[in-house]
């Protein structure tokens, strides 16, 4: 396997190393290589790309629709119910691909419906079209009072939300209501892939409703699922308003800064890309985070062929929060360095470096960049002893820690900041960190084709927050420092 391999492995070990692990999933139904035949063996890069698959699975929109691969690709479909909470969706999405690739274990062109997303994933493209077949329906047995009246409603409710979600944009294609009879209130909902136009979206969710007589005529609940669209009718209701982050269209890329200062002499090299991509400058405020606590170090390969990998989230972000910027890391730092095999790039919340060199327990101090806020302390003299001071003490907690954290957070009575491979500092005069979080570490994988270790480590960390909770005071500065674990990096202060 090359270079390019190895990286994208590394995103399917960062979501190992996080103890992501799939819950039990009920599909309404699935469906493997549906009138279609193509496989793939064990191994395979195709194999490999449906591992790194729940990595590409980052925001909080409720429909994704991606490519993996180059030569041999994998299309995505990726769509929850545009009221199901993001994490909620991000969990359903990832374990539909464990238990669909479980359900299908070698077919290339699979799709599984549940209650609150759909996953289907090919090697030939998904996107843009109608696709009714494979389908599925469902259906509570119980008959309504009086048919003939429910059945006109059912029918004139859906057509309502058609008109509705087909109206939709390239972010949600969704719509949900109610209308009653003399006897019951019906609560129905619709949807449709969001890559569609909205004919397209019109059509298809009419074709499912052709399905009303055969599957449902009568009865106080159905539903039809398909590739495309889908509808459920109940008589009870069943779903919430569509979140905030399903409706809004999507963001436009923020754009990317140059680094803060050009590199020293002697801090670059032939096969180096220097890239510091998330340090914004905002007035007097300068908004970029520094990288605080070490999540993994690992090397993927054999023989010559190896990457090694440094990979650092602050000690008080979330797992979630970890996982994503890493993720995020990965792919943007080989979109700027997309041949250079000595990389690295800092941003708000992580560090992500990787070589084809040994870059484990050895302090490493170049390349670097720093930032600082312009506000001048009040008595410069006395503002720069107490600084050092508090530096100094925090060198030292943060070189007593383990093998898993050195990382030490605190305060004295405007800002500043430096980041280095193996180390990293800040200070400012309002708190910018939270508490230390308590979380599972587990060992830093074995090389892969390895047997990893059993064992799994519960650390509590040792760091405290300050006496009075998060916050401070004006007239405090507040600091976090780490240090990579493998290195003597306290010593170089």
């Amino acid at each position: 396997m090359g270079f390019d391999g190895y990286i994208v492995v590394f995103l399917s070990i960062i979501l190992q190393l996080l103890g992501i692990t799939t819950a039990e999933i009920n599909f309404i139904e699935h469906y493997c290589n549906f009138k279609y035949d193509a496989n793939y063996t064990s191994n395979s890069q195709f194999q490999k790309y449906l591992d790194t698959l729940p990595s590409f699975i980052t925001s909080d929109a409720s429909f994704h629709s991606f490519t993996i691969g180059e030569s041999e690709k994998v299309y995505v479909i990726a769509l929850c119910r545009a009221d199901v909470k993001p994490d909620a969706c991000r969990s359903c999405l990832i374990d539909s691909n464990s238990k669909l690739r479980e359900l299908c274990p070698s077919e290339k062109e699979s799709i599984g419906w549940s209650d609150n997303c759909m996953l289907r994933y090919s090697d030939r493209t998904i996107f843009n079209s109608v696709s009714t077949f494979p389908n599925a329906y469902a259906y509570n047995p119980t008959m309504a009072k009086n048919v003939d009246p429910f059945n006109k409603v059912v029918r004139s409710l859906l057509d309502h939300l058609n008109d509705k979600a087909s109206g939709g944009n390239s972010v949600i294609k969704f719509a949900s209501g109610n209308m009653s009879t003399a006897d019951e209130t019906i609560y129905g909902l619709v949807q449709c892939t969001p890559d569609l136009n909205p004919s397209q979206c019109k059509n298809c969710l009419v074709r499912s409703f052709g399905y009303l007589r055969n599957c449902c005529n009568g009865k106080v609940g159905g539903r039809v699922v398909m590739p495309s669209c889908n509808f459920r009718y109940e008589i009870g209701r069943f779903y919430d308003e569509p979140h905030e982050a399903a409706v809004a269209p999507p963001p436009p890329p923020k754009p990317i800064a140059p680094p803060l200062s050009p590199p020293s002499k002697g801090q670059g090299g032939k096969n180096q890309c220097i890239s510091n991509y998330s340090i914004r400058n905002n007035g007097n405020k300068c908004e970029s985070h520094l990288v605080d606590y070490l999540l993994s170090h690992f090397t993927i390969g054999e023989s010559d062929d190896k990457v090694n990998v440094i990979a650092l989230c602050r000690g008080d972000v979330k797992p979630d929060v970890c996982q994503s910027c890493l993720v995020d890391s990965s792919s943007k730092l080989r979109e700027l360095c997309p041949h250079e095999k000595d990389s690295i790039a800092w941003s708000d919340n992580c560090m992500l470096r990787y070589s084809d060199r040994a870059i484990f327990s050895n302090v490493s101090t170049s390349p670097y960049v720093y930032a600082y806020n312009p506000t001048m302390a009040k008595n410069v003299i006395g503002f720069n002893k107490v600084l050092r001071n508090l530096l100094d003490n925090l060198s030292v907690e943060a070189s007593q820690g383990d093998s898993v954290l050195k990382f030490a957070t605190g305060n004295m009575s405007v800002g500043g900041r430096v980041l280095m491979p193996s180390c990293n500092f800040r200070y400012e005069i309002g708190s910018f960190y939270n508490e230390t979080q308590k979380a599972v570490v587990t060992p830093s994988p074995q090389p892969v084709g390895s047997t990893a270790p059993d064992n799994v480590l519960e650390f509590v960390p040792s760091v405290r927050p300050p006496a009075n909770g998060k916050g401070g005071k004006n007239n405090s500065f507040l600091i976090t420092l780490s240090a990579i674990f493998a290195a003597a990096v306290i010593a170089t202060f």
